[in-house]
């Protein structure tokens, strides 16, 4: 083993075992492959260049690295420290992973972790920050909060105590360009947080949100919306009240919330988009069911559904596409919505055809976008089926429902409620050969509400359920 007295730089570590028992200055400190350097007192550790490590270093708990430099410089190979102290007003950039297990005092310039993470041991702490000296880029720890409060050792997120043990939370915060959701043309500001329990807070929690003014990314914050997300950053619903976030900097943003996942901030003006979560085509009984979700909706007029009638008849050239219904929408709602259409394709697309669907989203100021088009294969009809559309009724529409017979059969149709009251009788005369009829149901008497339509063919019952919207 050996005891080394550093007072001169740069300092390249090449033996087996190194013990660092005083300060030390260094234009740059390289611990080479197969190295050990060990530190060991109350001592500082000032880098003012490089640090390379390739070997093994293990900082003592009174030990602090100072990385105070003039000109941007590197950290290269995964490092974990005890005590950290930025200084300087150039940036230092992590080519790998770095761990700080006490404190990381901010004192001038940044520290930019590109593609890597600075990890927080679990009682680390980060002091500091500022405009002028702040981390950019990830930042991550895990705490062991229970029904507790915590502020995460410090780096921009809070959760007030509960009545919920939520376990353990890992957070990771990621500042900078990275720090941007974007989607549709539209973003929010440069940071986000992702909060990741044992347990989730289902009675509630104040979560409170940190950033620089640095990081408004030009979104108006005195108009700030907080949004979440619980599937890892593929679609984000707004939580919260528009507030107005600008008197401070840090700005600070309070939201009670139940569920951790992924936050970040936008503006009124910028939401940050609605996506489509599901889109799906069935068929049954001759007919197509369409269904789809959203995650959240902005100005949400409706839904036109769109069928291509080039398959539909059998041409093969380019889609032609025609409405074949529409669905109202929710207009803004930071809540899922569940949605269904019924279709009843023309005949001849019931012998083993493709049918292609797609969906138009109309905002209320009236632009639009489409949806990915979905497929189904269809068969022959050979049984009994019975098919309404369209479904749902808006309005005075007529609904047409379509009644397939394998053989003779006297038909009788009723419209019953969801108690089975019969509400009113399709004429449709009596006895009918074998073969598909179409029926016509006047249905602008019937309230707002959902209903039973029901056939009877000798022996064999089929039901099918339908809603009015008025």
């Amino acid at each position: 083993m050996m005891k080394a007295n550093l007072r001169r730089a740069p300092f390249f570590f090449l033996c087996f075992i190194v013990l660092v028992t005083t300060n030390a200055v260094g234009q740059g400190f390289i611990i080479s492959s197969g190295t050990n350097v060990k530190t060991s007192g109350d001592i500082s550790l000032v880098v003012q260049g490089t640090w390379s490590n390739s070997g093994t270093y293990s900082a003592g708990t009174s030990t602090t690295n100072v990385f105070s430099v003039a000109s941007q410089e590197d950290l290269t190979g995964s490092t974990t420290f005890y005590d950290v102290r930025k200084t300087g007003a150039a940036n230092l950039l992590l080519g790998d992973d770095m761990t700080i297990n006490g404190t990381c005092t901010m004192a001038g310039g940044h520290i930019e972790t590109g593609s890597n993470t600075l990890t927080l041991g679990t009682s680390a702490l980060l002091n500091g920050e500022c405009t002028t000296s702040r981390i950019i880029g990830t930042i991550s720890t895990s705490r062991t909060v229970g029904t507790s409060a915590s502020t995460f050792g410090g780096i921009g997120v809070a959760l007030d105590a509960g009545t919920d043990d939520i376990g353990s939370v890992i957070v990771t915060r990621v500042t900078g360009p990275a720090g941007i959701v974007t989607g549709a043309g539209n973003t929010g500001i440069a940071s986000q947080w992702t909060l990741i329990p044992t347990a989730q807070p289902t009675s509630g929690r104040n979560l409170t949100l940190q950033w620089f003014a640095v990081d408004d990314n030009g979104k108006n914050v005195s108009s700030a919306q907080m949004w979440q997300s619980t599937n890892l950053g593929s679609t984000w619903s707004p939580i919260g009240a528009i507030t107005d976030v600008s008197g401070s900097d840090p700005r600070c943003f309070v939201n009670a919330v139940t569920s951790l996942g992924g936050f970040t901030v936008s503006d009124a003006s910028n939401p940050v988009p609605v996506e489509l979560v599901a889109f799906s085509a069935h068929w049954k009984d001759a007919e197509v069911l369409l269904q789809w979700k959203t995650a959240t909706e902005l100005n949400n007029f409706g839904f036109e559904i769109e069928r291509d009638i080039a398959e539909a008849s059998g041409r093969s050239r380019q889609y032609e596409w025609k409405t074949v219904g529409f669905v109202m929408g929710s207009g803004t709602s930071a809540v899922p919505h569940k949605y269904h259409f019924i279709d009843a394709p023309p005949l001849e697309s019931k012998s083993g055809s493709t049918l292609s669907y797609r969906l138009r989203q109309l905002d209320r100021d009236g632009k639009y976008s489409f949806s990915p088009v979905v497929e189904v294969r269809t068969w022959a009809v050979s049984g009994f089926s019975i098919a309404l559309s369209p479904n749902p009724l808006y309005g005075d529409a007529v609904a047409h429902i379509e009644v397939s017979l394998p053989r003779r059969s006297t038909v009788e149709i009723q419209i019953t409620d969801l108690l089975g009251r019969r509400l009113m009788k399709v004429p449709v005369g009596g006895t009918l050969d074998a073969g598909s009829y179409n029926f016509s149901l006047p249905a602008m008497h019937l309230p707002t509400g959902m209903y039973y339509c029901t056939v009877w063919a000798e022996q064999n019952v089929r039901t099918h359920r339908f809603t009015v919207q008025r």
